[in-house]
């Protein structure tokens, strides 16, 4: 995977995270027990996964060390509350001078941090939209967010993202669909 530009990366973090920000501090607290896209998945799943998966990124980005990948993720009281919290340390840890380009620790073996980065993004752009196509509400992301989201999840290992169920099977997009309902439909979601 080729590095980006570093300082497009930074500026996609917020556009990225306070659509889902904004989301989570709308949604009435009975609409989190509803099933949500992700396959077994409540929306308070989703939202717990999301919300540890930047307070991750934001502890590896930190430097912290010895982190347990294998612990069970934590659910969170307050999960409006906790994304703020988790999303603002993720970016602020991710911009950390020099984070971008060190070699973080991470379960698949260690990365690059613009690699977190993208992936940090992703997860708040595609969870957030699980979140909202699961409670009824309306999802509107930065298309910057969506393009270079779409751009990162072409590249790599297709099939060995799918075999590890990182990647449901892609289905087909509605004919006339936006880049975002395409990459949805790479990523097995239905818009």
């Amino acid at each position: 995977m080729a590095a980006p530009d570093q300082d497009s990366i930074l500026q996609l973090l917020d556009p990225a995270f306070t659509p889902t920000g904004e989301l989570l501090r709308e949604l009435p607290a009975e609409r989190y027990t509803d099933p949500s896209p992700c396959q077994g998945w409540t929306v308070r799943n989703v939202a717990d996964h999301l919300i540890n998966a930047l307070d991750l990124f934001a502890r590896l980005a930190e430097g912290e060390t010895g982190i347990d990948f294998t612990a069970p993720e934590p659910e969170h009281a307050d999960p409006a509350g906790a994304f703020t919290e988790a999303s603002g340390r993720c970016a602020a840890a991710l911009r950390r001078p020099g984070t971008l380009d060190a070699e973080l620790p991470f379960p698949g073996g260690a990365a690059p941090g613009w690699v977190h980065a993208h992936i940090a993004i992703s997860e708040s752009l595609i969870h957030g939209w699980d979140i909202a196509s699961a409670s009824g509400r309306v999802y509107r992301p930065d298309e910057r967010v969506v393009s270079t989201t779409a751009r990162f999840q072409a590249q790599g290992d297709e099939e060995e993202r799918r075999a590890s169920g990182m990647f449901r099977p892609a289905v087909a997009a509605p004919e006339g669909a936006g880049e975002f309902e395409r990459l949805l439909a790479f990523l097995g979601r239905r818009a």
